[in-house]
């Protein structure tokens, strides 16, 4: 499986998997209240902690996550 993922898409079935789970989270992001915990979220979405959602979102968009949100709440 993971050579045909290589092959088929160019990257590794886990790169594909935290890349959804990223994208799962600014999409949740995007539909929370403004009371809502990101720990909550971080837990939502699968991640282990809040910190590794943290992570996470700031290696894919650059942004930490209170940033990201204040971005998508305006967009």
């Amino acid at each position: 499986m993971h050579r045909l993922f290589l092959h088929g898409i160019g990257v590794a079935p886990s790169k594909v998997k935290r890349i959804r789970r990223r994208q799962r989270t600014i999409d949740a992001m995007r539909k929370l209240d403004s009371g809502a915990s990101m720990a909550d979220l971080a837990v939502e979405e699968g991640f282990f902690d809040q910190a590794h959602m943290n992570h996470e979102l700031k290696v894919l968009t650059g942004f930490a996550p209170a940033a990201l949100y204040r971005s998508l709440a305006v967009n």
